[in-house]
């Protein structure tokens, strides 16, 4: 009499088929939950993580809503989405900058589990989009504490490299003007390096020069005196007169009592210690008190200290 067969639970079976390298289906379970409308892209999915095992590669994937609603179906745990990240990424599929991206890949372990890109695809579902997009697979779960851990390449860091001078403050000139554009929104860094590039120059050179001489003097926040400066330089139509302007704002020579820059110079020494430099709010506001006062200036009137205010935090004033 031949002895009984053993019978293979799920999971052996499994096994079994995984080692052997041949086609693993759905568990019962994933079939059960996996969500109606998404059976090819599943398929499609689960199909490329037999296929790397345990050999890490990387496939082109066209990813649309669909696709990226199945790739978030498997990442299994339900992670934080950080909502200021999902906007940015879809601010750069709104724009079309997206092609110029090709490194930014996302990744599967190799257990099958979607480990990186829970953004950008939540991203690409909210505007309805569609991508091509690298995507790994057979990543060894260990690689991705260590990625997590590490610092992404910043603004600052790509404007440096590019061998653009003061590149820290031509970031933050760049975040401060387009967030009083864009009703206080924050630009992603490589909307910020690309807006930097743009504005780079002699101009923007002599703002931040002339930006950092009134931090010492006035302690000023730099990247708002130097928006005041770039905004008059490139706006106003008395910008010949704006060395004048600035030398007296700095220096501080010769000033008429109670006259406007004699009350901007008051007005910067008013500001209480400790106040947070890269506050957003302190930001706009030192920038609108220098246009202001010069906007006045320009056209000799007489700004007194009080006067010098500029309550509007995601707006600049008009320059004259």
């Amino acid at each position: 009499m031949a002895p009984p067969r053993k019978t293979l639970t799920e999971h052996q079976a499994r096994e079994i088929l995984i080692r052997e390298n041949r086609p693993v289906p759905p568990s019962i379970e994933q079939q059960q939950r996996d969500p109606a409308g998404l059976d090819d892209e599943l398929r499609q999915l689960r199909a490329l993580i037999l296929k790397h095992g345990h050999t890490d590669g990387a496939d082109l994937l066209l990813v649309n809503v669909n696709m990226a609603t199945a790739m978030l179906h498997l990442m299994g745990l339900n992670r934080r989405i950080s909502r200021v990240w999902v906007e940015r990424w879809k601010v750069v599929l709104l724009d079309g900058r997206w092609e110029r991206m090709p490194h930014q890949g996302m990744a599967f372990d190799w257990n099958g589990q979607f480990r990186d890109g829970q953004h950008r695809l939540a991203a690409i579902i909210e505007t309805k989009s569609e991508v091509y997009v690298w995507v790994a697979f057979g990543v060894d779960p260990k690689a991705f504490a260590a990625m997590d851990t590490g610092n992404r390449r910043n603004a600052t860091q790509n404007l440096d490299l590019a061998d653009i001078k003061h590149a820290a403050s031509v970031a933050a000139v760049v975040r401060l003007r387009y967030r009083t554009q864009h009703s206080g929104a924050m630009p992603d860094d490589q909307l910020v390096f690309d807006l930097g590039q743009q504005m780079h120059g002699d101009v923007l050179a002599k703002a931040i020069e002339g930006a950092l001489r009134l931090r010492t003097d006035r302690g000023a926040i730099v990247s708002s005196a130097a928006l005041a400066y770039w905004m008059i330089a490139t706006q106003s139509p008395h910008r010949n007169r704006l060395a004048e302007f600035w030398e007296y704002l700095v220096e501080g020579f010769d000033l008429p009592k109670d006259g406007t820059i004699y009350n901007l110079r008051r007005k910067f020494r008013s500001v209480p210690a400790g106040r947070k430099a890269r506050q957003y709010r302190a930001q706009t506001e030192q920038c609108g008190w220098i246009i202001k006062a010069w906007n006045a200036w320009v056209d000799d009137e007489v700004l007194t200290q009080h006067a010098i205010r500029w309550p509007n935090e995601h707006k600049l004033p008009e320059v004259v």
